[in-house]
């Protein structure tokens, strides 16, 4: 959108079809892949159930009004930061819009493994194994668009215009917008829809909150991502930790601790013996990478013992477990690719976009026996994308 600020207004369409696929369809259809609507919990109990209202996916019907509503006003409002001229004429915006979704669906959407969190007690580690390629993707892309409008141009002469909400104006698409969003959502869930009037008094009551603490903690968050995409250098004195209390009011800002680092030890409380660290200081940001292709867990092990000089015991990934040397039957699971393991111990097929396993193993020195402590091993069975 950045360098695209002199297109035309049907990108802006495309733009606001594009938002509605994402949200009231993608997302949904993620939803139902990670928890179908026969998942069942940990207690055999239906997790549809309840409280818990199941979810249907909508496709963009330029024929529909409501569909329509929230093309027209997402459309203007991209418009009005962009700098294009805006259009309010529904039948030039519901043609747009029938051509762009025939481009958004192109691109069929196919679900991710994607790892969510059922309940506060839930102690799953959320998110996709795709995520930190995908962050790294999406920063280097932020920085390369960043030297290209500051290199100059008609992009980076036009600046955008921010959007100051505003709840009595009915023709600047504002009130429309959450309007049409609120009931899209509504419609998703099978949920009673409320009519423009309505969400014009609900979203003013709801509009101070948002306009100071979220924004606030926004704002503060979004700088520290900025310093993640600029900085070169990225000392831990050069970020901040905040602590904000607007009823005082009361802002405190701090450094960050640096990560906890590994150290060897000559006597560990908890293997109440000596430990070793290897390497020495080693933080959870640290990875052993292991690229062997799809290998058995044998060739790992001995990997492992040729790289390190350690002598593998145990060998998980999350709370399975793939390997442990004291136990008979595990003897045979040597010979058997470590991602075949992962399936049959784990229950759960590895997807083909899917190219590494975390690991965590038990390890001691080849040379003394003394136990060692390695960072979680990034082991890669698949080329990466």
């Amino acid at each position: 959108a950045l360098e695209q600020r002199s297109g035309p207004f049907d990108l802006c369409v495309r733009f606001a079809v594009t938002e509605f696929q994402d949200k009231f369809h993608d997302s949904i259809v993620q939803l139902l892949h990670t928890f179908p609507l026969d998942h069942k919990t940990s207690e055999g109990a239906v997790f549809w159930s309840g409280p818990k209202r199941a979810p249907a996916p909508i496709a963009f019907d330029a024929s529909e009004e409501l569909h329509l509503d929230f093309a027209l006003a997402a459309a203007n409002l991209y418009a009005a930061a962009l700098g294009v001229p805006e259009c309010r004429d529904r039948a030039k915006v519901r043609a747009m819009a029938g051509d762009c979704v025939r481009q958004v669906a192109a691109g069929q959407f196919k679900p991710k493994d994607v790892k969510i969190k059922v309940d506060d007690k839930d102690a799953t580690q959320e998110g996709c194994f795709e995520d930190d390629a995908v962050v790294e993707a999406l920063a280097e892309e932020l920085l390369t668009l960043g030297r290209r409008l500051q290199s100059g141009g008609a992009a980076a002469a036009a600046p955008l215009a921010p959007a100051q909400f505003e709840k009595d104006d009915d023709s600047n698409f504002h009130v429309s917008f959450i309007a049409a969003a609120a009931n899209l959502r509504a419609r998703n869930y099978t949920i009673s829809e409320a009519d423009f009037h309505k969400v014009k008094m609900i979203a003013g009551k709801i509009i101070p909150a948002i306009a100071t603490t979220t924004a606030m903690v926004t704002g503060l968050v979004g700088a520290e991502l900025l310093k993640l995409v600029t900085l070169q250098s990225r000392k831990v004195e050069d970020f901040k930790n905040s602590f904000v209390n607007l009823a005082l009011p009361l802002w405190v800002m701090s450094e960050p601790l640096p990560p906890l680092q590994t150290k060897s030890k000559e006597y560990d409380p908890v293997i109440m013996g000596p430990m070793r660290a290897k390497p020495e200081g080693f933080t959870t940001w640290d990875k052993v990478e292991v690229s062997i292709g799809d290998g058995t867990m044998q060739e790992l092990v001995d990997y492992l013992m040729r790289e390190h000089n350690v002598e593998i015991s145990i060998v998980s990934a999350g709370n399975a477990c793939l390997y442990n040397a004291y136990l008979k039957p595990h003897k045979n699971r040597l010979a058997s690719k470590v991602s075949k393991i992962f399936e049959e111990v784990s229950k759960q097929e590895l997807s083909a976009k899917r190219t590494y396993l975390v690991l965590e193993v038990s390890a001691s020195d080849s040379d003394d026996g003394v136990e060692v402590q390695l960072p979680a091993i990034k082991y890669q069975f698949r080329p990466p994308p």
